[in-house]
C-alpha cells in the first residue's frame, strides 16, 4: 500500500466528521502503511448531507472515529446532532462505515464497502447502503446503492466525485458533486426528479485544527427525504475540528 501524505491522513476523520461530505471519498480510501485509529470533533454551522440540511438549517456538533491497517481494511463511526421530522425535533444521527481498499500497481486505488445511517426518536429512518468507489491521485469517484432509503422502503442510487488541490502550505480547495436517482417522493408526495448537489470550498490544516469555509447547493429545495421541511438551495458552510 503507498503511503498518503499527512495531510490525507488528517482528513480522513475530518472529512467524517462533516458529514462525510466533500473529502471523505479520498479520506477514506487512502491507507496508512501501518494500522492507525484517528478520530475528531467537530462543530459546524449547518449539517448538510448531500445537499440537504439534517439540521433544519441550525449548527450541529459531530464526532468521528476512524481505523484502517496495513491489509486495507477500514471501519468507523460518526455521531451527529440532527433536527429531524415534522414537526423537528433534536434527536442524534449515528453512521457506522466499514470496508476493504486495494491500491493497483499504477496507484488507483479500488474500494467498496457497507455504510449503516440510523436515527434516534419515534420514526425509523435507518437505512444501510452499499459502496464502490476508486480513487486515484487527488481525485474519487463513487456509487452508493440503498434498497431502503431513509426508512422508506424506496430504492436509491447515489454517485459522487470528489477532489482536493493544494494551494498553498496549510491551505487546499475542495469540490464535491453528486446526483442521487431514488424512487422515493418528496416531502410532499411528489417523485423526485434527479436531485443534483455541489460544494466548493477551502480547508486551512494545521496539525490538530481545521477550519473548513465552503459553499453548497442543491438543484430541488422540496428533496427532503421525509426528514426536514427545510427549503433552502444554496448557502454557505462552515466547520472547525480537532483531530487525535
Amino acid at each position: 500500500m503507498r503511503s498518503p501524505p499527512t495531510e490525507c491522513r488528517r482528513f480522513r476523520v475530518n472529512a467524517a466528521a462533516l458529514g462525510r461530505a466533500a473529502l471523505i471519498g479520498l479520506a477514506l480510501s487512502t491507507l496508512d502503511a501501518a494500522a492507525q485509529v484517528s478520530g475528531s470533533v467537530s462543530a459546524v454551522s449547518n449539517y448538510r448531507y448531500r445537499g440537504v440540511s439534517l439540521s433544519h438549517n441550525d449548527p450541529a456538533a459531530q464526532a468521528a472515529l476512524a481505523y484502517d491497517d496495513a491489509q486495507g481494511w477500514f471501519a468507523g463511526a460518526l455521531a451527529s446532532t440532527v433536527r429531524i421530522g415534522n414537526p423537528t425535533a433534536n434527536e442524534v444521527q449515528g453512521v457506522f462505515f466499514a470496508g476493504y481498499a486495494y491500491t493497483m500497481p499504477f496507484g488507483a486505488t479500488v474500494e467498496s464497502g457497507i455504510v449503516y445511517s440510523g436515527f434516534t426518536g419515534p420514526t425509523s429512518y435507518a437505512y444501510p447502503e452499499v459502496m464502490l468507489g476508486a480513487t486515484y491521485d487527488r481525485v474519487n469517484v463513487r456509487m452508493h446503492y440503498s434498497a431502503n432509503y431513509y426508512g422508506g422502503g424506496a430504492d436509491a442510487f447515489y454517485g459522487e466525485l470528489n477532489t482536493a488541490h493544494r494551494l498553498f502550505e496549510h491551505v487546499q480547495a475542495v469540490a464535491h458533486v453528486g446526483a442521487l436517482w431514488t424512487s422515493a417522493g418528496d416531502v410532499y408526495g411528489n417523485r423526485l426528479d434527479t436531485v443534483y448537489d455541489a460544494r466548493v470550498g477551502v480547508v486551512f490544516d494545521f496539525q490538530r485544527f481545521t477550519v473548513q469555509m465552503s459553499w453548497t447547493g442543491i438543484s430541488q429545495a422540496k428533496a427532503g427525504y421525509g426528514l426536514t421541511g427545510v427549503r433552502s438551495r444554496n448557502g454557505p458552510l462552515m466547520s472547525v475540528s480537532w483531530l487525535f
